[in-house]
């Protein structure tokens, strides 16, 4: 895994100070290439081929074609024998230049071919032509900047701005954030600086300035499949054990990530099946004083179970000293809590390994989510009960027994009085979508309006994706393109590469992706269980404690943290001085959040991890920003 960096003129100065920003994505070697048309910059992470052969940019033979290349492509070695074949000479043993020699044959199409995570920018000299690619689940990051003149592309925006650009806030980015704590849209918090979005083309020709934007994959193109339940298992079972296998390779220590969830186990299952004498290491993180959402007996349970090395770590509330360096790690403000522990996991973790394998996205394939059982509950209400009925949601709410909401969401009895109020909100709601987006609100639209008065700003965007929400298919087909990407694999690249770790996501092997987002839905959620038939195949493989098991949802105690351990920090943070410097937040509004904690910590810690996040982001990367 890599850094990568770009533009479309020549300064070998600033391409190495792009580079340098981007050291913690590739401590491993630093390489440029410039000439009178563009600057390319590489930071290397070695991961195949360790040899200075593995030095990027890379070229073909006659350096014509270069690239900068950040990912692994799995299947690079397939490749590479059709292209020898086909007479083109290698000089490493790397799957960057694997893609050179691909682009060299087959044009823009051979990313078609390509089987992996990756963002790479290739440039073809002889047509004056930068390409750039995104893999299809996003699973790699790739951002630039565009102004009609200067095009920038970097993996992380913080490369972007060591050039001298205006930084601006991009109001309805902000208003995203606010709401839903992560960023989906095309356009970044920055105005002018824009993400590259899962399975998308650009070219951009250096001399008319012109840049087109294309997809090659995406979710909406994937047809359904018909196919009987034991054929399903099989498929998938195979395709599961075929992308971890390939998953493994590399030629440096490879380690799991091992939650004790049903997804991490299952990756750890896969992987002593494939060789039972391999020594696998594993890593778990769990929150002092945590006894509520503490996993770590369960993933004990696996590792002794599958004989893995296994290392437990434990964090607290001084965990949050670190906040700083995660937010800076992000570039755009992030509000999921996850984030510190993902942090501290891969901090601990990279000094034993420099890959690990993690289950992220088998919850958006599988329909593992809380909202996936509400969504459904909701639907069911809806059929047998008239809307006028459900408009007494404070009534219908205190007749339901609270066990009832809490098989759908653990924490049901934490929400307070404001959290209950949002549940007899919703259950006046009438279609997927809306249900859908007050669920993750952590502001409804009503106290978004409040806390940002003047910014704010309606999101019509996200109501221009309605027609997304028709069947419950269609909402996991939303959860891959935007809360997988832009949120979770997001956070898990950022949190990782912040300590030159690589994650690779056997879950999100592509054509894994395509066969189960085409199986009906009743496969995924049925008898009120989620992820129903990954559970079946997985009986074999791990016990029924594990198998069994209903999501635990990695809940970071933040609510007990600010009620407690960090009420100061928090105080300080969100100090109507600090609020003042951006006039952004309604001050008004924060002290009402304050006044409200206590009697629904838990809802109205979501909102204050909001505000206090966006609050740090700020002071990093705007008010320490000198424009002259």
């Amino acid at each position: 895994m890599c850094g990568i960096s770009g533009f479309n003129w020549c300064d070998t100065e600033l391409i190495r100070e792009m580079d340098n920003r981007l050291k913690h994505r590739g401590p491993d070697g630093e390489g440029t290439y410039v000439d009178d048309h563009v600057s390319l910059g590489h930071r290397r992470l070695a991961i195949i081929d360790l040899s200075e052969n593995g030095r990027q940019p890379m070229s073909n033979e006659d350096e014509s074609v270069w690239i900068t290349y950040n990912g692994e492509v799995y299947n690079f070695r397939e490749l590479r024998v059709d292209l020898e074949v086909k007479g083109h000479r290698f000089k490493s043993k790397t799957d960057t230049e694997t893609l050179v020699h691909a682009y060299e044959e087959y044009g823009s199409d051979f990313v078609n071919k390509l089987d992996g995570m990756f963002a790479f920018c290739i440039y073809d000299s002889r047509k004056r032509m930068l390409f750039l690619c995104r893999d299809r689940l996003g699973i790699k990051p790739l951002y630039y900047y565009w102004d009609g003149s200067r095009f920038i592309f970097s993996s992380e925006i913080k490369g972007i701005l060591e050039h001298p650009i205006e930084r601006r806030i991009n109001p309805i980015v902000l208003n995203e954030f606010m709401s839903m704590r992560y960023i989906s849209h095309q356009e970044t918090i920055f105005k002018n600086i824009y993400r590259m979005l899962p399975g998308e083309l650009m070219s951009f020709s250096l001399e008319e300035k012109k840049l087109n934007r294309s997809f090659y994959w995406d979710t909406g193109g994937i047809d359904e499949v018909c196919v009987g339940w034991n054929d399903a298992k099989n498929v998938i079972e195979k395709r599961l054990s075929d992308a971890v296998n390939k998953q493994l390779i590399a030629d440096v220590p490879v380690g799991v990530f091992l939650s004790g969830g049903i997804d991490s186990s299952a990756v750890t299952a896969f992987i002593r099946s494939l060789d039972k004498d391999r020594e696998i290491k594993t890593f778990s993180i769990a929150f002092e004083h945590g006894d509520q959402v503490n996993e770590l007996p369960y993933a004990k349970t696996v590792s002794d179970l599958l004989n893995t090395k296994h290392r437990e770590f434990m964090i607290g509330p001084s965990s949050f000293q670190d906040i700083r360096k995660i937010v800076s790690s992000f570039d755009e403000p992030m509000a999921d809590p996850a984030s510190i522990p993902l942090y501290h996991l891969s901090k601990k973790t990279s000094k034993y390994v420099k890959v690990v394998l993690v289950g992220d996205g088998a919850d958006e394939l599988f329909a593992g989510y809380d909202q996936h059982r509400f969504i459904g509950l909701h639907s069911r209400i809806r059929k047998i009960m008239p809307q006028r009925l459900r408009s007494l949601g404070a009534y219908l709410v205190r007749l339901t027994p609270s066990m009832v909401f809490k098989q759908m969401y653990k924490y049901y009895d934490d929400l307070g009085e404001r959290g209950r109020e949002r549940i007899e909100e919703l259950l006046e709601l009438d279609n997927n979508f809306d249900v859908y987006f007050n669920l993750y609100q952590a502001f409804t639209d009503t106290e978004r309006r409040e806390v940002l008065g003047g910014s704010f700003r309606e999101l019509d965007f996200l109501r221009e994706r309605k027609h997304l929400f028709s069947d419950m298919n269609q909402v996991l087909r939303y959860d891959i393109k935007y809360l997988l990407a832009e949120g979770y694999l997001m956070k898990t690249d950022k949190m990782t590469m912040a300590h030159s770790l690589e994650a690779r996501v056997p879950f999100l092997d592509h054509e894994l992706v395509e066969f189960v987002l085409g199986l009906p839905y009743s496969f995924k959620y049925n008898r009120r269980m989620t992820k129903f038939i990954l559970r079946d195949i997985l009986k074999k493989h791990l016990p029924k404690e594990i198998v069994s098991r209903k999501k635990q949802t990695f809940h970071v105690p933040i609510d007990r943290w600010i009620q407690y351990d960090l009420k100061d920090d928090f105080g300080g943070i969100l100090s109507r001085e600090n609020v003042g410097e951006h006039g952004l937040f309604s001050y008004k509004y924060i002290e009402k959040v304050f006044d409200r904690f206590n009697r629904s910590p838990f809802y109205y810690a979501r909102q204050l991890w909001n505000l206090a996040t966006f609050q740090i982001w700020y002071e990093e990367y705007m008010i320490e920003y000198d424009p002259g």
